[in-house]
């Protein structure tokens, strides 16, 4: 029972881990408003999440908001790439699937695959902007690398997290604030993981 009390208590650890994801999940959403801070935000809140998985960092925000002006410059034009692709291929989706052609079926089809690949890049792209200074292009090329050698982690991730997305904007709405920052921590437990085995990459110029 005196355990119990002691702050390194498996269920304080789990509260603090909590709140961590909860302050994450709402400082993401604040810096993310005006959609055009989308990169730096999110490069800040994969950053953030991968110090939470170390157990390391100098505190979410404080961490969070030292990342994200760091790298606000470097990552901002990417950022709004990200959000005018992503939304490019979401209308030739509903475009393509209104069509009842064999044809259409076909392109839509390849439109999902390649919307499934840039998934799959940016799960570890964004972590790897908030560590490495080397150009986007080499960065989304080791991304590509990694998603492919460790395909079995980047579906894991990929389901995982659209579960967890499914799970909060479908089911229970309630449990938004540790869930979006869950998916940062779940995230960086992994891709910190595969950069121990790789070393080399992070130290990429």
């Amino acid at each position: 029972m005196k355990t119990f009390f002691e702050l390194n208590h498996p269920l304080w650890r789990m509260m603090g881990l909590l709140s961590d994801f909860m302050m994450l999940t709402l400082i993401w959403a604040v810096f993310s408003f005006p959609i055009i801070t989308l990169g730096p935000s999110t490069v800040a809140f994969s950053h953030v999440g991968m110090k939470l998985a170390e157990q390391s960092g100098k505190g979410v925000v404080k961490e969070f908001i030292e990342v994200f002006l760091n790298k606000f410059k470097s990552t901002f034009l990417f950022g709004l790439a990200t959000v005018l692709t992503g939304l490019f291929l979401f209308i030739d989706m509903k475009f393509l699937y209104s069509f009842n052609q064999a044809i259409s079926t076909f392109f839509l089809f390849v439109i999902l695959f390649i919307s499934i690949l840039c998934v799959f890049m940016l799960i570890y792209i964004y972590p790897l902007l908030g560590i490495m200074e080397i150009n986007k292009k080499k960065i989304m090329t080791i991304s590509f690398f990694m998603s492919l050698k460790y395909l079995k982690w980047t579906v894991f991730l990929f389901i995982m997290d659209g579960f967890l997305l499914f799970l909060t904007f479908y089911i229970a709405p309630y449990i938004v604030f540790f869930t979006i920052g869950g998916i940062a921590y779940l995230n960086g437990k992994v891709i910190h993981m595969i950069l121990e085995e790789n070393p080399a990459l992070v130290n990429e110029k």
